[in-house]
């Protein structure tokens, strides 16, 4: 006989099947929610990583363009200088990223920071993505900041700049220069008080530029020697340097910031056990273990193409069409001495390029590019105003000095730079404290003797005098760029990032 079971037994089964079906839906719900909520998760991170490349689409852009200095990233562009008449201006605004499609998947806006050095940009970069836009409504935007500090070579830190090897190919004895140096072939120091500096030390001497601002930055002396393979025969060491036991390179205290040679030189180190940071890395002479500072050594030494101002260069051609809009084109030779000449800088110049003489002051005052078919000569010291720069098709020579009227105006309110095809010499007549402030380029040869130079002098040879006072010279890397008008500087540059940095809160606003 079979046995009923209790009502409250059934009743109990009821339950037990509810509660079951109650724990399942909220299984299946929180299954569903999990896998809802994991789907948004991978939605947002998916759309975040997007905006981050966004950004860095944004970076190099801009990187494209330092180094070619075109689509509106020149050398001279700053937080402050932004270029913004220029044709496609595209800074400060937010630009859209397209697909394969041409459908739009994110945008970046890039914005200068501060910086003080010309090749040095400081930059930030926003990148924006989103589900759909009805507007200027975005759904589900998402936006990442990059922060960003690029480093073009340039020659903006060398004190001097030599497309072959040093004439003389030594800096001989009391030659001190503070600054960083390109050059090929053998370099050499060879006596004491002669040096390569990484610091202004006396700079505001009175025998120096005592009165002239120091800049705002380091002169962040770098050293790069490569391989001359045209000299015949070689020079030894061949891409290395050469120093002596009292010359120095670098300090203790303010050693340079890279020091690049070839890798060829053979350079097994001094003394029986060779200190190993001096073997191989191309330093030879009694000073090689003592009287070397760099925070590296390496043989790491960029493929640039020195620049080219020859007569028949595109460089040139291009000074003459800026000339050309300035008024200011000489079709002859000039001489600036101890008379006032009228119209310098051609007849529809005007005051933009002007020479007078009065008792012992000789002025010249110039603003923007000129541009002189011919030889310059300027005898006597020549006090300058303003900001601009001469090109010549021919060579230059000055006589006992070239300096700004108000030397604390220089650079910001006065700064020269010369530029001759062929050759440009800064001598020093008959004294030994004569001293030249600007940029000076020499095609051909540069060739300088017993004076004092603050800026740069940069040659296809640069040769330093080999008796009498020793040049002290000392870089200042924003003259060029104070100059106004683009200065010869390296082809097929390259741009580094050295600093990368995400940005949060109030910094990425």
């Amino acid at each position: 006989m079979k046995r009923q079971k209790p009502r409250h037994e059934k009743g109990a089964a009821l339950v037990m099947v509810l509660q079951l079906t109650v724990v399942g839906a909220l299984m299946v719900g929180g299954i569903a929610f999990l896998v809802t909520s994991q789907t948004q998760h991978n939605f947002r991170t998916l759309r975040s990583e997007k905006a981050l490349w966004v950004a860095e689409t944004g970076v190099q852009r801009f990187m494209a363009g330092f180094r070619n200095d075109n689509d509106c990233v020149t050398k001279t562009i700053s937080e402050n200088n932004l270029n913004n008449t220029c044709t496609g201006y595209w800074l400060n605004n937010w630009i859209p990223v397209h697909d394969e499609n041409n459908k739009v998947i994110g945008e970046y806006r890039v914005s200068m920071l501060p910086g003080n050095i010309p090749a040095k940009k400081i930059i930030k970069s926003e990148g924006k993505v989103y589900a759909s836009k009805n507007g200027s409504t975005e759904i589900n935007m998402v936006k990442r900041v990059v922060g960003a500090q690029l480093e073009r070579f340039s020659l903006d830190n060398f004190a001097i700049a030599s497309n072959n090897q040093l004439g003389g190919a030594r800096i001989n004895g009391g030659a001190r220069i503070h600054g960083g140096i390109f050059t090929s072939g053998r370099l050499g120091l060879d006596a004491a008080s002669t040096g390569i500096y990484n610091d202004y030390n006396d700079l505001n001497d009175n025998q120096n530029f005592q009165g002239y601002p120091a800049p705002v930055v380091a002169p962040r002396a770098e050293v790069f020697v490569y391989k001359d393979n045209q000299a015949n025969p070689p020079p030894t060491p061949n891409g290395g340097v050469e120093i002596a036991a009292q010359a120095d390179l670098g300090t203790s205290t303010n050693p340079l910031k890279g020091l690049h040679t070839d890798s060829s030189v053979v350079d097994p180190g001094t003394g029986g056990n060779p200190d190993p940071l001096t073997v191989g890395d191309s330093v030879v002479g009694n000073g090689e273990d003592t009287q070397v500072y760099a925070d590296k050594r390496d043989h790491e030494l960029p493929a640039v193409n020195f620049p080219d101002a020859s007569a028949s260069s595109q460089y040139m051609a291009d000074r003459l069409a800026e000339a050309q809009t300035n008024g200011c084109v000489r079709n002859s030779p000039l001489v600036l001495d101890n008379t006032t000449v009228a119209a310098p800088g051609g007849a529809g110049c005007g005051s933009k390029f002007t020479y007078t003489v009065s008792g012992n002051t000789r002025l010249l005052h110039i603003q923007g590019p000129v541009f002189i078919y011919g030889n310059v000569t300027m005898n006597g010291l020549i006090q300058y105003t303003g900001q601009g720069a001469i090109f010549v098709i021919g060579s230059v020579t000055a006589v006992k000095g070239l300096e700004p009227l108000v030397p604390s105006d220089y650079p910001n309110n006065a700064a020269l730079g010369i530029v001759a095809s062929d050759d440009l010499s800064l001598t020093e007549g008959n004294g030994s404290s004569v001293k030249y402030a600007g940029s000076f380029f020499g095609n051909r040869n540069l060739n300088i003797e017993m004076c004092k130079i603050f800026g740069n002098i940069f040659g296809g040879k640069v040769n330093l005098p080999t008796t009498g006072t020793r040049p002290d010279v000392y870089v200042h890397p924003e003259v060029r760029s104070k100059v106004g008008v683009p200065m010869p500087d390296f082809e097929n540059s390259t741009v580094t990032k050295a600093e990368w940095w995400e940005m949060y809160g109030r910094a990425a606003k």
